[in-house]
């Protein structure tokens, strides 16, 4: 098979929201879809193994440094849920399949462990933007969603000079650019985007569309994923689209998290 030849898998698009009111709106949780992914599983182990970064290390028992920064990541995180529930749930189930994204890329573990956190916090810029911008119902005019642009280099700043063992303040900047040079706040171009950004990038897209929000009904996860796969390579990172798509081809469910995960 040509290496640019696509692989067809057959993606059972699933997500069982456990808590009480959220639950599947409509037919697409139930229906296969079949998707064009760019990578088989040996194209997409070289290809995670090309993005690895050269200075993760292979992990050892959890120090009390690491600890101490687990727990410090994790008090940074409850604050969003004091400001705003929504984006509190959607930073942990952002990081919860950005953990799962990043295994299936056969990361090293602590760089697995790293963009979990990152996932954790990526929103936390948002304690920044109105309460009221957050929580609209209707379309944002433009100033609007300039003052919601803002919460990337919010967060940026809010974290940049904690010593984290993983790049977290880049990661919160970032997740909002592509590779394409389209996104925001600085319109990077691939090469200059970190692979944690690319990872948390997904996980936030796919989150965003298979949940309901302030002023839309849930898309579903067949939505979602047929998103990310039509801009494979143009505005999204190949290898970390494939291995969404096999998650969710393996049965993968996107759970709500009612805790935070440990390593």
């Amino acid at each position: 098979m040509s290496p640019n030849q696509p692989t067809t898998l057959t993606v059972k698009a699933v997500a069982h929201w456990n808590s009480g009111s959220e639950t599947t709106a409509n037919s697409d949780f139930d229906s296969l879809t079949r998707i064009s992914s760019g990578s088989n599983t040996k194209s997409l182990q070289k290809k995670a193994g090309e993005l690895k970064s050269p200075n993760t290390k292979q992990p050892g028992i959890l120090s009390v440094e690491s600890r101490i920064q687990t727990q410090a990541i994790q008090a940074l995180a409850r604050v969003s849920e004091t400001r705003d529930l929504y984006t509190f749930s959607h930073q942990r189930r952002v990081a919860y399949l950005a953990k799962h994204i990043a295994s299936q890329m056969l990361l090293y573990p602590d760089q697995v462990e790293g963009i979990y956190f990152a996932g954790l916090l990526h929103d936390i810029g948002k304690i920044g933007v109105p309460g009221e911008i957050l929580c609209k119902t209707s379309k944002l005019n433009i100033d609007e969603v300039r003052l919601v642009r803002r919460h990337c280099e919010i967060g940026y700043h809010i974290l940049k000079d904690i010593e984290f063992t993983w790049p977290i303040a880049l990661a919160a900047l970032q997740h909002h650019e592509r590779l394409d040079g389209s996104g925001y706040p600085q319109s990077l171009t691939a090469k200059d985007i970190i692979l944690e950004a690319k990872i948390v990038a997904i996980a936030d897209v796919v989150e965003a569309m298979a949940s309901a929000r302030p002023y839309r009904p849930m898309m579903g996860v067949a939505y979602a994923l047929n998103e990310i796969v039509s801009k494979q390579g143009t505005v999204y990172e190949k290898a970390v689209v494939a291995a969404c798509v096999d998650l969710f081809s393996a049965g993968f469910r996107l759970n709500s998290v009612d805790k935070f995960s440990s390593f």
